[in-house]
């Protein structure tokens, strides 16, 4: 049987998650997982993050005039630049220039914040560079 890309392969992950990008279309990129995150937080989280999958999936987001989709918070208020700053992916972060670093998460925490605790110094650093 052939799986579909939004077909779930792990409890509330579809492929469209762990791939990060590979398919960049917009009806791909509204797909949330069990807890909101999209495909931009999951590829801005991701260990191998790469500054031109996120532009290139920002690209594809804007052309379609659906902003939303670039400030989309997952279930606990976090954006993907709050994502980008907690998991240490100072690559990308000039990528999410866009989002607002002093957005609060449901937590009361910033991106600031969430890279400070982490011992992310480099984040904070991107973060001052862009805004």
């Amino acid at each position: 049987m052939k799986r579909k890309i939004t077909d779930e392969i792990t409890e509330g992950t579809t492929r469209m998650h762990n791939t990060s990008g590979a398919y960049l279309s917009v009806k791909w990129l509204t797909v949330t997982d069990r807890l909101g995150l999209t495909p931009l937080h999951e590829a801005v989280g991701s260990e191998s993050a790469v500054p031109e999958v996120i532009r290139a999936m920002i690209d594809v987001i804007v052309k379609a005039n659906n902003w939303s989709l670039v400030d989309a918070v997952d279930d606990f208020g976090n954006t993907a630049l709050h994502v980008a700053a907690r998991r240490g992916q100072a690559n990308v972060i000039p990528e999410l220039a866009a989002l607002n670093p002093k957005t609060k998460n449901t937590d009361g925490d910033t991106p600031f914040h969430l890279a400070a605790r982490a011992g992310h110094p480099f984040c904070v650093e991107a973060m001052l560079q862009v805004k």
